[in-house]
């Protein structure tokens, strides 16, 4: 039953993207351009444009490790963990990062129509037992939204043997239509002759990025064994997307009683 009704809201959600006024539009306020927004449009993603100074990661990371300690392992899969938005409370330092006014500036400009926070997460990702490549590793875009960037911000440095971020060039992603219905695995990359096209986000601890997940065809935590890869996301999607945000709504209502800009409300109000 519970499985019927989610089938059943995200068809509501697809079709009030279509048929229904925006109650909100009012908080949308257009900015200008700058660099980063046209390279961003240019190019789909937007690498380490920003960085958090290290000792203020190992503060996130103290708190993330505590919450990590009480989680179960899920041993199964190279995602052993995943704090969602439950986890978080209205006063913490990633949720300001990712309701920080020049990123929402970012993804307003790009999407260039009212934006929203569809939800946050971290993600611990290690392979100790030698697991196939499977779901999220294979190569997909996310369908959250006609339109979705997540953000990315690297809690450990994160380069080849720690499983980074791939993904294919837009102007490769965009021919590739299969990727529209269905996960893809390297061998049709390699019977296309794309594989030497795959693109790398490697990254220092602290450094933040901006991703187009729905346009760019990619795959993650490809981590070797005895490597681990920790990662705070934060997904935007317009404010009418094809699936149910899953942004804890009582933090959403928390937020919403304290001391915000226009522009973080209306990425809270849906």
């Amino acid at each position: 039953m519970n499985a019927l009704n989610s089938i059943l809201n995200n068809i509501l959600f697809i079709v009030n993207k279509f048929i229904a006024k925006d109650e909100f539009q009012n908080l949308y306020n257009k900015k200008d351009e700058n660099s980063l927004s046209l390279d961003l449009k240019k190019n789909k993603i937007l690498k380490n444009f920003k960085k958090i100074p290290v000792h203020q990661i190992l503060e996130f990371n103290l708190e993330i490790n505590k919450i990590l300690n009480k989680l179960n392992k899920n041993e199964t899969s190279v995602y052993v963990n995943n704090i969602a938005s439950d986890f978080f409370s209205e006063n913490d330092p990633l949720l300001k990062i990712a309701l920080d006014e020049k990123i929402l500036n970012l993804v307003q400009n790009y999407f260039q129509e009212r934006a929203i926070l569809w939800d946050l997460r971290v993600l611990k990702s290690e392979n100790n037992h030698k697991l196939k490549i499977s779901h999220d590793q294979l190569w997909h875009r996310d369908k959250y939204d006609s339109k979705s960037l997540r953000l990315w911000v690297s809690l450990s440095d994160c380069y080849k043997e720690s499983g980074p971020f791939q993904y294919l060039p837009y102007n490769i992603s965009k021919k590739i239509t299969k990727s529209f219905f269905t996960r893809i695995k390297d061998d049709y990359l390699v019977k296309k002759n794309l594989f030497q096209h795959i693109k790398y986000l490697h990254s220092k601890k602290g450094e933040i990025s901006l991703i187009d997940v729905s346009d760019l065809l990619h795959c993650g935590s490809r981590t070797k064994a005895g490597k681990t890869r920790l990662v705070f996301n934060a997904i935007y999607t317009t404010s009418k997307p094809y699936k149910k945000p899953t942004f804890n709504s009582l933090l959403k209502k928390k937020l919403l009683k304290t001391q915000l800009s226009d522009l973080q409300k209306s990425f809270l109000t849906y």
